[in-house]
């Protein structure tokens, strides 16, 4: 089918798509937004003449939890212009205690999977996340004189300033 070839083409054309959005609290981790991952792949979608769909699947984990978690499984369906098509089913889990708008967070959540998924989206060489003991190496690595490695950080991380802060202090040192 010909969606099997658009995939491929877009496969062919994708670029990698660094981790750069961080989660708030101690234990932030890296992560690619959605954003993040339609400014990729739209521009290929028209030009590889590829839409998708989505298709909420009503499920007992597609309700709220008392906790505010709440989970839904969603059916992303890829199209070429010839009609054919491809499926995929993924799971958006979300944590929303104000309650407006985790269902949104879950479908974006579930599409950004499918997406990276089916097209094999690849991260950004180096590292893929910096956890607080990464930090903690880097900066020794960087106060013991690898400069590369604060400008290779500072370039494919959104840092907090707090973070930016200790390695150029480090740097200093």
């Amino acid at each position: 089918p010909m969606i099997h070839r658009q995939i491929l083409a877009v496969q062919a054309d994708i670029k990698a798509i660094g981790k750069t959005q961080k989660t708030e609290g101690a234990d932030g981790f890296l992560f690619r937004g959605i954003e993040d991952v339609y400014n990729a792949v739209q521009p290929l979608f028209q030009k590889h003449k590829i839409f998708c769909t989505p298709k909420i699947i009503s499920t007992d984990s597609s309700h709220r939890s008392s906790s505010g978690r709440i989970s839904m499984d969603v059916e992303f369906s890829f199209f070429a212009e010839d009609g054919s098509t491809i499926t995929a089913l993924t799971r958006g889990e979300a944590l929303d205690k104000t309650g407006d708008k985790g269902a949104t967070i879950c479908q974006s959540i579930a599409h950004r999977i499918a997406i990276t998924q089916i097209f094999c989206i690849p991260t950004a060489n180096g590292l893929p996340f910096l956890t607080p003991i990464q930090m903690a190496r880097a900066l020794d690595r960087i106060k013991a004189g690898d400069f590369q490695l604060y400008f290779k950080i500072e370039k494919q991380y959104k840092m907090k300033d707090e973070e930016k802060m200790k390695l150029q202090q480090a740097m200093k040192k």
